[in-house]
């Protein structure tokens, strides 16, 4: 497994974990098809309520069909204090424990079969986790990070 940390340096920013820089990690997915993303232990600031940008389904879930509708939703979030971002396959069956999966978790990623987790820490740096190293090798070439300090083997 592979874990890239993504500071506020690698937006040429001063703060991070804002709304437009997940949607910026998140661009990076949209071509992906048959997928959807679980949402998880969200919190931040924004101008509306955030449980209406994230609404929770009849499962007791936060689900969207498609990368471009969590784009819209998180657009709209000014900064998260937490939140993890679970993109898996429509066609594997995903199993979620009672203790849901939580931003302050240990390293790697909490849905077994998840092809992709993003956490945002407290102000302070994205986590992402993934089997595949392409997929956070093509969000490092798209945020122009120059280092492998960043990437690392979990």
């Amino acid at each position: 497994m592979y874990k890239l940390e993504i500071e506020a340096n690698n937006f040429e920013y001063d703060t991070v974990c804002l709304g437009w820089q997940l949607a910026k990690i998140l661009m990076n997915f949209t071509d992906f098809k048959d997928t959807k993303w679980l949402v998880f232990d969200v919190y931040g600031t924004t101008h509306d309520d955030i449980l209406q940008l994230f609404i929770t389904d009849e499962a007791g879930r936060v689900t969207f069909d498609s990368t471009e509708s969590l784009i819209v939703a998180v657009e709209k979030v000014i900064q998260f204090e937490s939140g993890v971002f679970c993109l898996v396959s429509n066609s594997n069956k995903i199993e979620v424990e009672d203790d849901s999966p939580e931003t302050e978790s240990p390293e790697g990623m909490q849905i077994e079969n998840a092809l992709l987790e993003v956490r945002a820490f407290d102000y302070t740096f994205f986590e992402v986790y993934s089997h595949d190293k392409e997929y956070l090798e093509k969000i490092k070439k798209n945020l122009l990070i120059q280092d492998n300090l960043n990437l690392k083997v979990i």
